[in-house]
Order: C-alpha cells, then sequence, then structure tokens
C-alpha cells in the first residue's frame, strides 16, 4: 500500500510541478589555462545504490554486504585523489559520493582536466554545471488529488516520506507543522550549499530554511495541511498526511551547482540521524539545455529510481525543440513531464523567410513589427579598455544582431540598448542552438551559428532588410 501511494504522488507531484528552468548558463570564450573550474569526476565502479539492486536480484542482500562494499568505494575514491595530488594535479575536492553517483565534486585547473582524466579508475570528468530555479504554479485540484483523499483507502501521504530537493523549507510555517524533528511533519534534512564567492559568510549544513520561497512552495504543494487554522481547513497539499525531508541544494538566490543536487540525493537515499530512507524525491530544478541521461544528476537519480526510490524531477521548457527536457529528469527511470502550458513558440521573420529554431529568453515581449537590423560584432563596450563594436554604426531603433562570445549575453543586449536598439538576436559561435540565462531589458533571441550567417548575408545583399 506504502509504495502504491508513492507512485500515486509522484504522478500527482509531476502534474502539480512540471515546470519551465531557467539555469545559468551564458557563453564565454575557453577557459583559460590557470582557470579553476568546477568539475564532477565519475569513477569506474558503480554506486552503492546499483550494487544493491543487483544483489537483491540475486536475493544476496545484506545490510552487512552493502557496508562492505561501501567501504571500499571509499578506499578506491581515496586513492584516486591521492594519486592525483602525487602527480601535481591541483584538485581541490569539494564532496564525495558513494551511494546514488561514484566519485566526487572539485575545482581543478582547466588545464589539468585532461591528465586527471587519464588517470587509472576515473571513467569520465563532467563540468559541474549551474542550477537556478524555475518558475512555479499551483495546481493541485487539477491533478485529481481530492478524489484520492477521499477514496476508502485514504490515500493521504500517511507514512511516505518526500525529500524536497529545492531552498530548503520553512518548517515553522502554519501549514508545515512549525517545527523540525521526529515529532513533526518536516523531520529533518541537510544543506548542501556552499558560499557562491568569497565574500559570502559559511554555511552551516545543519541550516535547512528556506530564505528564497522556493522550497517551502513546493513543500506546501506537497503536503501543507491548514486543517489546524480557522477558516483554511480545506487547503491542503496533495499528500497532506506525508512527512518531508528538507534538503536544501540551492542558495536563497536560488542558485547552486549540480554537484549539490547530487550531495542531496545521496542524503536522501543513505540519510544520516537515524533517519529512514525517503520514498519519493522531488526536484524541482535542472541544468538548462542538457539534455543527456549519461549527466551526473542524471545517473544519480536513476540509481535512487532503480533502488525503489520514486524519483520526480521537472523534465523543464528550454532546448532546441519541444521533446528535449533537462538532467536530472533525463534519468529513464524517472518520473517527469513538460508543462505545456508554457509553451512559447518563437520565429524570426527574414524579408519573405522565417527561421524558426530560435531559443528566446527572460525578456519582455516584442513589438511583432519589421524592423531594421544591423551587425554590432560581439556587442563590446569598454571605454577603459577602448573596445567598442558599437562604433560607426546607427542603432537607433534597430534589432542588434550580435555573435555569442567575449561577454555575457545580459552584457551584450544592454550594450545594444544603450545605443537605442529595440531587440537583440545573438547567433552561436559554433554549430548549433543554444539558451540564454538571465533577464533583459530588451525581446533578446537566440538562434544558431547557421542561421545567424544566413542573416548576414541576407543583410550583405540589402543593408535596408527588415527583420520581424
Amino acid at each position: 500500500m506504502k509504495r502504491v501511494f508513492a507512485c500515486v504522488l509522484a504522478i500527482m507531484l509531476v502534474l502539480g510541478i512540471a515546470l519551465p528552468l531557467n539555469a545559468a548558463r551564458e557563453g564565454s570564450p575557453l577557459a583559460s589555462a590557470d582557470q579553476e573550474t568546477r568539475v564532477i569526476v565519475q569513477l569506474m565502479q558503480n554506486p552503492v545504490l546499483v550494487y544493491e539492486t543487483q544483489l537483491k536480484e540475486r536475493g544476496t542482500c545484506t545490510p552487512q554486504g552493502l557496508t562492505t562494499y561501501a567501504n571500499t568505494l571509499k578506499q578506491s575514491l581515496s586513492n584516486v585523489i591521492s594519486q592525483a595530488k602525487s602527480k601535481g594535479i591541483d584538485i581541490k575536492v569539494e564532496a564525495q559520493y558513494t551511494h546514488s553517483f561514484f566519485g566526487f565534486s572539485a575545482g581543478i585547473p582547466f588545464s589539468q582536466i585532461a591528465e586527471l582524466e587519464k588517470l587509472p579508475g576515473v571513467k569520465k570528468v563532467f563540468p559541474d554545471l549551474p542550477i537556478q530555479l524555475p518558475k512555479i504554479s499551483y495546481t493541485v485540484p487539477q491533478t485529481g488529488a481530492p478524489a484520492l483523499w477521499d477514496m476508502p483507502e485514504g490515500y493521504t501521504g500517511e507514512g511516505i516520506i518526500v525529500s524536497v530537493i529545492d531552498t530548503g523549507i520553512d518548517y515553522n510555517h502554519v501549514f508545515l507543522g512549525m517545527g523540525i524533528g521526529p515529532e513533526n511533519k518536516v523531520l529533518g534534512g541537510k544543506n548542501f550549499t556552499q558560499p557562491l564567492s568569497p565574500e559570502d559568510p559559511p554555511v552551516d549544513s545543519t541550516d535547512l530554511m528556506d530564505g528564497n520561497g522556493h522550497g517551502t512552495h513546493v513543500a506546501g504543494i506537497i503536503a501543507a495541511d491548514g486543517s489546524i487554522v480557522e477558516g483554511f481547513e480545506d487547503f491542503k497539499g496533495m499528500a497532506p498526511d506525508a512527512n518531508l525531508y528538507a534538503v536544501k541544494v540551492l542558495s536563497d538566490e536560488g542558485k547552486g551547482y549540480s554537484s549539490w543536487v547530487i550531495g542531496g540525493i545521496e542524503w536522501s537515499v543513505n540519510p544520516d540521524d537515524g533517519l529512514a530512507r525517503a520514498d519519493v524525491i522531488n526536484m524541482s530544478l535542472g541544468a538548462s539545455y542538457l539534455t543527456s541521461p549519461g549527466y551526473p544528476t542524471a545517473m544519480a537519480a536513476n540509481a535512487a529510481a532503480e533502488a525503489g526510490v520514486i524519483v520526480v524531477a521537472s523534465a523543464g521548457n528550454e532546448g532546441q525543440d519541444f521533446p528535449t527536457s533537462s538532467a536530472p529528469s533525463t534519468g529513464s527511470q524517472v518520473i517527469s513531464v513538460a508543462s505545456y502550458g508554457y509553451i512559447q513558440p518563437a520565429y524570426i521573420s527574414v524579408g519573405e523567410n522565417e527561421i524558426w529554431d530560435v531559443m528566446p529568453s527572460d525578456c519582455p515581449e516584442p513589438d511583432e513589427l519589421p524592423h531594421g537590423i544591423v551587425c554590432a560584432g560581439l556587442g563590446r563596450y569598454d571605454e577603459v579598455a577602448g573596445i567598442n563594436d558599437f562604433e560607426g554604426i546607427d542603432l537607433t531603433g534597430k534589432i542588434a544582431l550580435m555573435q555569442r562570445g567575449e561577454s555575457a549575453f545580459t552584457e551584450k543586449v544592454q550594450n545594444a540598448a544603450d545605443q537605442g536598439a529595440i531587440a537583440a538576436i545573438i547567433f552561436n559561435n559554433e554549430p548549433g542552438l543554444f539558451g540564454m540565462a538571465g533577464e533583459f531589458v530588451l525581446p533578446a533571441y537566440s538562434i544558431s551559428l547557421e542561421n545567424g550567417a544566413y542573416i548576414l548575408s541576407c543583410l550583405n545583399e540589402d543593408p535596408l532588410l527588415q527583420v520581424t
């Protein structure tokens, strides 16, 4: 019965929390050789959860066997790190993983990544991609949850633990139990965030409080219970009797890294303080524009799902086309669904032709009128350095066409706005499409290198070209 309700709850969650993602991944030139780069390192052996699943299939799984295997992995991991340091690799390990993913996260000079990947025992080195929060909507009635509560079985979430991997939870909220501990709705959790800049204060791993609001909102969608508050008796989440873990992997600004998400999954399947493994993991987050099921967060989520945990992740609605989604939702055993209500197709009319491979950004709506277009190179303006890609061109009332690279997308668009542009189109500096994160002061769209070259060719033929 517990497993059945966990599955039902998972289905309701993907319907109620199907969200677009806005992860930060701004284009930039290649990193310098000495620049410290955040990476996630995957080692050769299977993580504990995969080993556990294999033993259960053979009927030979024992707690002692799992402990022995986990200790073996820890020793192997320690050996790889020691070997890296002995070879002069300047590696700064942040976290180690053994249960849902076998490996570690670290900072390393960009020039030494290839050397690290060649070490015995290292399977692959991944970039530790940044994470940001999606927008969110509350849709409990549309999921049919009230009908489940009223069934004879009473599917209200009693006995189910949902790990909310997010910005933390305001566990003092009146609808979420007003406390934390074994007798409360929020049983416990852990904070995996780290300072995002040298100026930020140290992070307390026991600080689970949500200073952002997103995690609390998600927790409310899952398990809010207003029955003790007069006038709010009908205010309920999808599973009002469920318990929660507050696993903080995003800062109060809603920012974080994929490695922190792996840490959250690790803790959810192997919590400390004598807490039980979560029945359900909920992640309303992801790495934007990343569709590979082979990325570490997707692998960790998959391992948890195969071990019996119901894993729910928002699919996201970014990427090169409608079918794309983002890690960790791309794990084959992860339950996710896209938010079809957020589909906003965009296209660019160039003369009599249309370009449909267009990625809209978080920006004002365009006026959908034809305007002149001017190429502004890389869109740079630095008075101190004497760089001005806008010199000699008139952008007043026109669209700025700029190429990706050298500076942040938001900076390019702001520079164009300062020159009087009414919109911006940024084309790639390598084949393929890409997405842009950040809030833009103008309507801003990204296109492929190929389509950028096409617009340039049209502009060369007709300097008075009109684009919509």
